[in-house]
This record gives structure tokens, C-alpha cells and sequence, in this order.
């Protein structure tokens, strides 16, 4: 194994992804690397100083929501414009020929 896949299934193993079957072949990686020992370490240090204290406050919650939404690109329109004039001659041109051989039988064209 070769230590970019080791960093992935590190990391893999870390959000609880990494399959039971690759759990030992890592742990054997583990233990004769130790550039990939310094990852693992660097890796545990950095989840337990960006793990969060408390959960934050309803109020800070919605503050984030209403930003969003104030911050949040405008939704774009659906180019209806363009396809009005289309439907409305399509429209027209089976009115006409609908009227057309509702006039006239098949033996009186």
C-alpha cells in the first residue's frame, strides 16, 4: 500500500467509512510508516482542537438562516417568454388545420 492511499482511508476511517476488511491492512501500513504515523497523529489533534464545545444557540441558528437567505443569489426565472410565441403558433396551426378537415371530407379536397 502506498501512503496516499493510507491518507484516504485515514481519512475515510476518521468518518467512520472505511470498510472492516481495510481496517487491517491500514493498521499493518500504520505500523511500519511513520510519515503516515504522523498524518494519523496530525489528524486526531486537528478533530479534537476543531471539535465543538456546545451546540450553538437557537438564536445564532436562525441568524445564519435569515443571512442565507438575505445573501442567497436570486433565483432565476424560467425563459417562458421564448416559448410562448411557439406555443401560441403551434396552437394556431392545429386550430387551422383542424378546422380545415373538420370543413372539408377526405372526397371534397
Amino acid at each position: 500500500m502506498n501512503c496516499q492511499n493510507a491518507e484516504n482511508w485515514m481519512l475515510l476511517q476518521d468518518s467512520g467509512e472505511l470498510p472492516a476488511k481495510r481496517e487491517n491492512e491500514l493498521a499493518a501500513h500504520l505500523h511500519d510508516c511513520d510519515s503516515c504515523q504522523r498524518f494519523q497523529f496530525a489528524l486526531i489533534e486537528s478533530r479534537a482542537a476543531f471539535q465543538a464545545v456546545e451546540e450553538p444557540s437557537l438564536k445564532a441558528v436562525q441568524n445564519v438562516l435569515r443571512e442565507a437567505r438575505l445573501n442567497a443569489p436570486e433565483k432565476k426565472r424560467a425563459k417562458l417568454l421564448v416559448l410562448k410565441p411557439a406555443v401560441a403558433i403551434a396552437a394556431s396551426l392545429i386550430i387551422g388545420l383542424g378546422l380545415f378537415f373538420g370543413a372539408f371530407g377526405p372526397d371534397e379536397v
